[in-house]
């Protein structure tokens, strides 16, 4: 299976193999990546944190919806900000509250769209801080945290909002 994504989240399994996360279109997907963190591997130059990689799995013969990494192509580094500490810190905050805040599949599918245009507008020279900003009031939307304008919270009523209230919700 052949999938392009964001990574997302790198875990060390063992000496050399980790454990890694990606962010996709269709949610997120964790697989296994042997060798990663040898020098001399293949793969380890793509499997970076929040490079954007096209990777080729292989379901694991242990069960289902468990995979191998068989191969890892880079198809967007981090180049235009590698130097950058400001749009760096802000990238990986992003990743962060993906981490933090995101537990189910429908919740990352949702998410993808915002993380990648975050992404895509750090590295453009967007300011990092509203990127981050933007980012993170959408996935407390998607993840059921909100503001709720559309009517009043004590009647109902659609009509005639004036005001909103904390304290209410």
């Amino acid at each position: 299976m052949d999938v392009q994504g964001y990574i997302i989240r790198i875990t060390p399994y063992s000496e050399a193999d980790g454990i890694v996360t990606l962010l996709t279109s269709d949610g997120n997907i964790s697989f296994y990546g042997r060798s990663i963190f040898k020098i001399a591997s293949k793969n380890a130059v793509a499997i970076q944190p929040y490079h954007f990689v096209e990777v080729s799995l292989i379901e694991s013969k242990t069960g289902k919806n468990r995979y191998t990494l068989k191969r890892a192509e880079l198809l967007s580094g981090l180049e235009p900000i590698i130097k950058d500490i400001t749009a760096m810190s802000a990238l990986f905050t992003l990743g962060e509250i993906f981490n933090k805040l995101i537990i189910e599949k429908e919740d990352a599918r949702a998410v993808y769209p915002y993380f990648d245009k975050g992404v895509q507008a750090i590295k453009s020279g967007f300011d990092p801080l509203t990127s981050i900003l933007i980012f993170f009031a959408a996935t407390l939307r998607i993840i059921g945290y909100g503001i709720e304008i559309s009517s009043c919270v004590n009647c109902g009523s659609k009509k005639d909002i004036i005001g909103v209230s904390a304290l209410e919700g």
